[in-house]
């Protein structure tokens, strides 16, 4: 199965599949080149699924940045280091307060609508 691909020279396969890519056909390209149809087929399948690799469907971007979520995880740091570790609400709470900092929008609370 890889004996076909070995006997070729890479500059003739990158040349093919840049034919290929370009909107020349698969036949026609294995016609006039020394790179077998069934190595274009392959190739080109290869390259489009290591093209793919993200999901169908991408999730939504995240609300804090990198840097914010950093300075999140070293607030946790802290806190455990000074032997007072934290929860899900003081995390849930010190996210909400570091985003609404960032976004410059005050805080949500019981008595706002």
């Amino acid at each position: 199965m890889g004996e076909d691909e070995t006997s070729y020279i890479q500059a003739d396969v990158d040349l093919a599949l840049a034919r290929v890519a370009a909107g020349e056909k698969k036949a026609a390209v294995a016609r006039t080149s020394p790179v077998h149809l069934r190595t274009i087929f392959r190739r080109v399948k290869m390259s489009a699924d290591c093209d793919n690799t993200g999901s169908v469907r991408p999730d939504p971007k995240p609300l804090m940045s990198a840097e914010l979520e950093w300075d999140l995880a070293e607030w946790i740091a802290a806190k455990q280091r000074c032997g007072m570790p934290v929860g899900r609400r003081e995390i849930i709470a010190k996210a909400s307060a570091i985003l609404a900092v960032a976004m410059e929008r005050r805080m949500p609370t019981r008595s706002t609508p």
